[in-house]
């Protein structure tokens, strides 16, 4: 009996599992699992940090007043082709049809604008007057400026487009020629200008991760109170302090118990 009573008490514990006793930590510890599981959730909180590039908003601004530039001159070189094959026609332009003027002289049209301008937008173009072509543009600049004032993510310039093209077609000041004329050349133009910082947020996310207090047990504090189900981080808390015995632990120590017992058995 002297052999039996010197074994190790097997007592094996399982997540879910009610304790049969109380467990108090046998020494001053961290709570690893614990302290990580709050490191975690502190980095989670953290939200993604971005920056906003100014420079793409001059860049854009300044495609975009070259288009219209392009436009212009597109739109000057039809008035002198009609006014050269009817030299007795006035300045009105009204109801011209542009497609049959410019025929023959589409593609060298063309050639002045991005290769994203349509022949439907050249004649647009060829029946606007200066003044409503610069007031298209005026609306286009300052509706891509307004996006772009509060950052555009990648994901979000479609979305943009779109709202854009509604916002000109809701201000019931221009036709749907010009606003399709409009939104080829912001589809064309518009980018992102606010990109997230993965390095800014990475630091973030350390920083909050370090704010985190450990959570520390003394020595004889109780993890474990008996009766109690027991949780992953009492589980893996009482594991750390090596108060656990696995389930191959306990069928080995059984098994030893049982050899040892058939041996006693065998000499008495």
């Amino acid at each position: 009996m002297g052999v039996l009573s010197s074994m190790p008490e097997n007592v094996y514990y399982e997540v879910g599992g009610v304790s049969k006793e109380n467990i108090v930590a046998t020494k001053d510890v961290v709570d690893q699992y614990s302290t990580e599981l709050l490191r975690e959730e502190a980095q989670q909180k953290v939200l993604p940090i971005y920056y906003t590039d100014e420079s793409i908003v001059q860049q854009i601004e300044e495609k975009i007043l070259s288009v219209f530039s392009a436009c212009e001159q597109v739109r000057q070189a039809a008035a002198g082709r009609y006014a050269g094959l009817y030299p007795e026609a006035g300045a009105d332009l009204s109801g011209v049809d542009w497609e049959s003027i410019l025929k023959d002289g589409i593609s060298d049209m063309m050639q002045l604008t991005p290769d994203y301008i349509t022949a439907q937008n050249i004649y647009t173009i060829a029946a606007m007057s200066g003044q409503s072509l610069e007031k298209l543009r005026e609306a286009v600049a300052e509706a891509v400026r307004t996006v772009l004032s509060e950052g555009l993510l990648a994901d979000d310039v479609a979305e943009a487009v779109k709202t854009i093209r509604q916002q000109l077609v809701d201000s019931g000041d221009f036709s749907v020629g010009e606003v399709s004329l409009a939104n080829n050349i912001v589809q064309n133009t518009l980018e992102a200008n606010r990109f997230y910082n993965k390095e800014a947020t990475e630091q973030a996310k350390k920083a909050a991760a370090e704010s985190v207090e450990e959570v520390t047990y003394k020595k004889g504090q109780n993890i474990v109170r008996e009766g109690e189900i027991l949780s992953e981080a009492q589980y893996q808390l009482i594991k750390q302090l090596g108060l656990i015995s696995s389930g191959s632990h306990a069928v080995a120590r059984w098994a030893s118990g049982a050899l040892l017992m058939l041996a006693l058995f065998a000499v008495g």
